[in-house]
């Protein structure tokens, strides 16, 4: 499946002559760097930042972030320029729900059977709107239309909601002004005027803690992709939490409606429950951000301890993260002004309880 192999493999599979392309631009503009593609002054000026002394330093970090992998890091392919625009005045069908993620407003047009998860998964973004950017249709053989356009087919009802929650991001993320995404948790406690950010691989635990900080007078921005734009507001995506296997008995004691969902699957196989927060962040919002690399580790200690900027830039990496266009030094400049401009740390725990309190040992911190 397209989306998934861009969003989990960070490459796209050639059906036709079984060639694999990786799309990773952090990739390309290290080996831009490795092949002497940009100037000397740009690596000094680089290297300053960092607080590095020599520019065989950053050459020297470059290769290692290169070879930290070709993860999570490409910018999606547009498809959403091949669809037609809807007529301005669009009439919602009488089984549909109308909602907005980021600028872009969403007609969902389902059959009967699937009204109930659609409308719970979906009821906390619903709008009154007189015209959409997208319609979706799913049609009583599983097939997805975009505007009219087949778009792709479930392989069962229980793969459904994945693919639209996928389908439904990227359309969104690409009619937004986003400059910068990363993959990463992210929510906001209103209280201390903080947003928390959790730039993690996948299984790090960083929608099981985003969902356990909302109990806790967090609100939810997102558990899977923190766009920021060029003024670096973050451009919130509260779509549900997906909730893996491992991390639902945990959970279900905070949420405990989550014990009576069923699960549904993911186009890779995997199996997660979806969980709506009732208290999410729907506008840009600007206040000051922290940012916190989380580490689930079942045999260790809590543990919190600061990052430096480069420390912080490493962990970005591996996370994963794609300007909206080929990256280039200027993007770097910015990315790592960003980073410097917050506090920065990371958290080892083995249980919630450890992470959360952790997460507030970090918004009591005097550097707050």
């Amino acid at each position: 499946f397209f989306l998934d192999d861009l969003q989990q493999q960070g490459v796209v599979f050639g059906k036709i002559d079984a060639s694999i392309t990786f799309l990773n631009p952090v990739s390309c503009f290290v080996w831009d760097c490795l092949e002497n593609k940009l100037l000397g002054d740009d690596i000094v000026s680089l290297a300053n930042e960092l607080g590095l002394s020599l520019p065989l330093e950053v050459i020297n970090e470059l290769t290692y972030l290169f070879n930290q992998g070709k993860s999570y890091s490409p910018a999606p392919a547009d498809f959403s320029q091949a669809l037609p625009f809807l007529p301005t005045q669009y009439t919602p069908p009488k089984h549909s729900l109308t909602i907005q993620l980021n600028n872009t407003f969403f007609c969902l047009e389902f059959p009967t059977s699937l009204g109930d998860s659609i409308r719970s998964t979906f009821h906390n973004l619903a709008v009154l709107a007189d015209s959409v950017d997208y319609a979706l249709l799913i049609d009583e053989n599983l097939h997805v239309y975009v505007n009219g356009n087949f778009f792709t087919q479930a392989e069962t009802p229980q793969h459904v909601l994945p693919a639209l929650l996928e389908i439904i991001r990227q359309l969104a993320k690409q009619g937004s002004d986003f400059y910068f995404a990363v993959h990463s948790a992210a929510v906001a406690f209103d209280s201390q005027g903080q947003t928390l950010v959790f730039p993690a691989e996948a299984g790090s635990g960083k929608s099981t803690l985003a969902a356990a900080l909302c109990t806790k007078g967090a609100r939810y921005i997102t558990d899977e992709l923190v766009l920021f734009d060029k003024k670096a507001r973050i451009l919130p995506q509260p779509l549900a939490v997906n909730v893996k296997e491992g991390s639902c008995d945990v959970l279900t004691e905070l949420y405990p409606t989550l014990a009576e969902q069923s699960f549904v699957w993911r186009q890779t196989g995997i199996k997660i429950k979806l969980l709506t927060p009732e208290s999410i962040v729907v506008d840009p919002i600007l206040q000051q951000r922290c940012f916190i690399q989380p580490k689930y580790s079942a045999d260790s200690s809590p543990q919190l301890q600061r990052l430096s900027v480069l420390e912080a830039l490493v962990a970005t990496f591996q996370a994963g993260c794609h300007f909206s266009a080929e990256m280039s030094v200027v993007d770097v400049h910015w990315l790592i002004q960003r980073l410097a401009s917050m506090p920065r740390f990371k958290i080892t725990y083995s249980t919630i309880d450890e992470a959360c309190s952790l997460v507030n040992d970090v918004l009591e911190a005097d550097v707050l």
